[in-house]
């Protein structure tokens, strides 16, 4: 075989991959991984934050409670007026609502705008 001439194997696997440069526009394929995304809360344009008032009861009631426990029933109010997330459940026989933080409960009422505080005391206590 002389050096210009190509045998009739060689031919066809320069034919194969003429076929795939050809196919895919000359240009490598890579894979692509995918990853999800977290989801999108269509609504979050509409959320405002409430705004918290507590009554002198339930302020009194507040700041007599430990510290750390204080931080906690807060961050809990916060949360909830912000995001309306957390263990809230709707009391029998009365338009007010009870937040659960730990052992300690909290006695509100909302709308649109407001979350009023109305008592804030332990689950042994707060019901009486």
């Amino acid at each position: 075989m002389r050096a210009g001439e190509t045998s009739a194997a060689q031919s066809s696997r320069r034919s194969d991959h003429a076929a795939e440069a050809v196919g895919t526009g000359g240009l490598p394929i890579y894979s692509v991984l995918l990853l999800p995304l977290p989801p999108i809360d269509r609504f979050d344009i509409f959320r405002t934050v409430k705004t918290i008032t507590y009554t002198a009861h339930a302020d009194r009631q507040l700041a007599a409670t430990a510290p750390d426990v204080r931080d906690r029933i807060e961050a809990k109010i916060e949360r909830y007026a912000e995001l309306g997330e957390g263990d809230v459940k709707a009391m029998k026989g009365s338009p007010t609502l009870r937040l659960r933080v730990g052992s300690y409960r909290v006695i509100f009422t909302e709308n649109l705008e407001i979350l009023d505080v109305l008592d804030v005391g332990h689950r042994s206590h707060i019901y009486q």
